[in-house]
C-alpha cells in the first residue's frame, strides 16, 4: 500500500520549501508528488528541485473544491503509471481547506491502495500572528491537521516561534506542533503503525463546511523580458492587498529567473530553461480588492 502525506498551509507558508527538504534527504524512497496549479500554467513544479522523482500537476484551480473528481484520477494515473511509488507527496494549494481532500481517499479507485498517512500543516512564523484571525482557512488548516510545522523559524526568531508553538498547542492540544529548525525530526512522517491502516476516516457529508476564502488571481503574461531592477521596482509597488505572487521571468540576456512573492517578500532566483519550454513571462498574482489593470501598467 503506497502511503500518502498531504501538505497544507496558507499562502507562501514554505510548503514548496518542505517538499523539497524531503525530497532531498531521503533520495533513496520512492515519491511521487501531486502539485496544485491555479489554471493551465504549469508554474509549481518550476520550484521543485528533484525533477527525477514522478511530479503531477494538477490543474483547474484550488484542490478542495475539485478534490472528489480530480484527486482520486491522479492518484489513479500516479498507480498506473508509477507502480515503483512507495509514497505519495501532496502539496494542496494554500487556499486549500484540507477536509475534501482527506474524503476524496475514500473513491473506490484509491480506496485499499493509498493510505492518507499524515496531514501536515505548515504554519509561516512570520505572518501566522498577524493573519490567523483575518484569513479562517489558516484555522481550518490547522485543525485538520496531525502535525504542524513552523517554518521560517530563523527569520521570525526563536521567541516568536516558540509563542506560535505554544499557541497552537493550547488551541489544538491533539495536533503535534514542531519547529522546522536544525532540531526537526522528519522520520516521524514515515512511522504509520500496521495497524492504523484502516478506514477510521469516515465523516458524515452533511457535517462538512468548505471554509473556502473568496481571493482574486491574476495571471500576468507577456512575451517582454525585464531586468532585476524593473521586477524589484514592479513589486515595490504592488497593493497591499497581493498576499502571494510567484512566477516565471524572461530576463533581458535571455536567462529565466524564478520569482516567489509574499506578503512584501520577494526573492528572486536564476535558473535553467528546459529544452521545450517556452521563453515567456508568466506571473501569478493572488491577493484580494486589486485593479488588474493597475497591476499590468506595474510591468
Amino acid at each position: 500500500m503506497i502511503l500518502a502525506i498531504l501538505i497544507t498551509g496558507f499562502l507562501g507558508s514554505g510548503k514548496t520549501t518542505f517538499v523539497n527538504y524531503l525530497l532531498a534527504k531521503y533520495p533513496n524512497i520512492k515519491f511521487s508528488v501531486i502539485l496544485n496549479e491555479f489554471g493551465d500554467i504549469k508554474l509549481e513544479s518550476q520550484f521543485i528541485k528533484s525533477h527525477k522523482k514522478d511530479v503531477v500537476e494538477l490543474a483547474n484551480g484550488c484542490m478542495c473544491c475539485i478534490a472528489k473528481s480530480d484527486v482520486p484520477r491522479v492518484i489513479s494515473l500516479i498507480l498506473e503509471n508509477s507502480p515503483q511509488t512507495e509514497y505519495l507527496l501532496i502539496e494542496a494549494s494554500g487556499l486549500s481547506d484540507p477536509d475534501p481532500i482527506h474524503e476524496s481517499f475514500n473513491d473506490p479507485r484509491v480506496f485499499g491502495k493509498v493510505f492518507l498517512a499524515k496531514v501536515v500543516c505548515i504554519v509561516d512564523a512570520l505572518n501566522f500572528l498577524e493573519m490567523k484571525n483575518t484569513h479562517p482557512t489558516i484555522m481550518a488548516q490547522l485543525s485538520d491537521a496531525d502535525l504542524a510545522v513552523i517554518s521560517k523559524v530563523k527569520e521570525a526568531g526563536i521567541e516568536r516561534s516558540n509563542q506560535i508553538q505554544n499557541l497552537i498547542k493550547n488551541l489544538m492540544p491533539l495536533t503535534r506542533v514542531v519547529l522546522f529548525d536544525d532540531s526537526f525530526d522528519s522520520s516521524e512522517l514515515f512511522a504509520v503503525k500496521a495497524n492504523s491502516l484502516s478506514d477510521d476516516y469516515e465523516k458524515d457529508k452533511n457535517d462538512h463546511h468548505h471554509v473556502h476564502e473568496k481571493f482574486k488571481e491574476y495571471w500576468f503574461v507577456s512575451s517582454n523580458s525585464y531586468s532585476r531592477k524593473d521586477i524589484e521596482d514592479a513589486y515595490k509597488n504592488l497593493p497591499e492587498s497581493v498576499l502571494r505572487s510567484k512566477g516565471i521571468v524572461v530576463s533581458r540576456d535571455g536567462k529565466k529567473i524564478l520569482i516567489q512573492y509574499v506578503k512584501g517578500k520577494l526573492e528572486l532566483l536564476e535558473a535553467s530553461w528546459s529544452e521545450d519550454e517556452e521563453k515567456k513571462t508568466q506571473i501569478l498574482f493572488i491577493g484580494k480588492d486589486f485593479d488588474e489593470k493597475e497591476m499590468e501598467k506595474l510591468f
